[in-house]
């Protein structure tokens, strides 16, 4: 019986959307420059998390493609006869 080739869990937090801090849409009092400012760097720092998450996504993705495909290799490479096998190439 042949083995399945391998999968890899994508961890949790790669699965989650990403929470963007936003203004509120109807202010019960004037925002103050240093409200803005703040709500810049909250964002700006999710923008930096939720690319990490995404650049792991994307690890992860590239990382289980490389063990199928060498997973598909060695099942071809031991279909092949023993002296098929002695030839490179």
């Amino acid at each position: 019986m042949e083995a399945a080739p391998p999968r890899l869990t994508l961890p949790e937090t790669v699965r989650t959307a990403c929470d963007l801090h936003r203004l509120p849409a109807d202010p019960t009092q004037a925002l103050t420059v240093g409200d803005l400012e703040a709500a810049y760097l909250i964002r700006g720092a999710q923008i930096a998390e939720c690319e990490g998450r995404r650049r792991l996504a994307v690890e992860t993705w590239d990382a289980e493609r490389a063990l199928i495909d060498r997973h598909r290799q060695a099942r071809e490479d031991r279909a092949r006869p023993w002296w098929a096998r002695l030839r490179p190439g």
